[in-house]
């Protein structure tokens, strides 16, 4: 079994992991706090205090304090030892906005997990408690300003449980992608003209779900989909659900309508346009240089054009 290797180079970030991590001595350090080091300072005044006056109420006091100090050493560091993390991207955010990370802690042990803190550079971001046997989820904020994949940055998981007089930590890079999609263009242009094919309306595709139509009785064929569960249930009978197909002349979307724009300009043009009609209700295609998407409407076909858009070379 290959033994871990103790990362002590702390002025650049750690090497980045994959899946789930388990914390044991190889990742978690451990060193006094500030209060840690208060009472080191007058734990050691009272024992020269306790030497000059030969007290053994003194000596005792400063046994006593001392022992408690080299426990709370043991607790602080089995808060960490043992827990399991792993980095969940978040949803997909435009730029300018925070990306949003979810840290997944899980306990096996019995014992339970205290003021367990995250922290990436001197940003303390979120802090929470894991029962034992139990999950909890910590949150890493991060500033986006570019579109495109966004990589989780590297973080410590830190705790000063149960005394704060030591501060254990580990630091981990659990590589973690969501998208950035462009920044909406905060002047939209016009919108381009229609356009359809001999005159004729086409057809357009559009999710079910926001194409429902009404009910109506069940007929031999149709699909367990098709079935209204919901009237089924309340004893209103067995009905199967319909839905309309969207109908209108095409509205493309196309990178030639912005030449004198920049790269980032006309794609901040496009992501304003792709919000405004799918607000709309109005079906949409995209045309990029390398890739078309036909006409469509609905949050997958939004989700499919604004990934291009986040991820067009730059």
């Amino acid at each position: 079994m290959a033994r871990q290797k103790t990362d002590l180079n702390f002025w650049r970030p750690p090497r980045p992991q994959s899946g789930t991590v388990t914390l044991n001595r190889h990742s978690i350090f451990i060193l006094p706090s500030r209060y840690g080091l208060l009472a080191f300072i007058a734990l050691f005044v009272m024992f020269l205090g306790a030497i000059n006056y030969s007290s053994n109420l003194a000596f005792g006091l400063i046994f006593w304090f001392g022992s408690i100090m080299l426990l709370s050493i043991l607790y602080t560091f089995r808060n960490l030892n043992g827990l399991r993390v792993r980095c969940e991207p978040g949803p997909p955010v435009f730029a300018g906005d925070t990306a949003r990370f979810r840290i997944m802690l899980d306990n096996p042990g019995k014992e339970l997990r205290l003021a367990i803190a995250l922290q990436q550079n001197s940003t303390v971001h979120d802090h929470g408690d894991v029962g034992a046997h139990a999950k909890a989820a910590v949150q890493l904020s991060v500033p986006t300003r570019q579109r495109g994949s966004l990589t989780a940055p590297w973080f410590q998981l830190y705790t000063r449980h149960p005394f704060g007089l030591f501060h254990a930590w580990s630091r981990l890079n659990l590589p973690s992608h969501t998208l950035v999609y462009p920044r909406p263009a905060s002047q939209r242009l016009p919108l381009p003209p229609t356009s359809s094919q001999s005159g004729q309306e086409r057809r357009i595709s559009a999710e079910q779900e926001d194409d429902f139509h009404g009910l109506r009785n069940y007929a031999a064929g149709d699909t367990p989909a098709r079935i209204a569960w919901k009237a089924l249930a309340g004893e209103r009978g067995l009905f199967s659900k319909t839905y309309d197909s969207l109908q209108g002349t095409e509205l493309w979307l196309d990178w030639q309508h912005f030449a004198p724009l920049d790269t980032e300009a006309r794609l901040e043009q496009l992501t304003a346009w792709v919000l405004q009609l799918e607000q709309n209700r109005q079906p949409y295609g995209l045309r990029l240089p390398q890739q078309t998407i036909p006409p469509a409407l609905g949050e997958l076909h939004q989700q499919r054009c604004l990934e291009a858009l986040a991820l067009f070379p730059a």
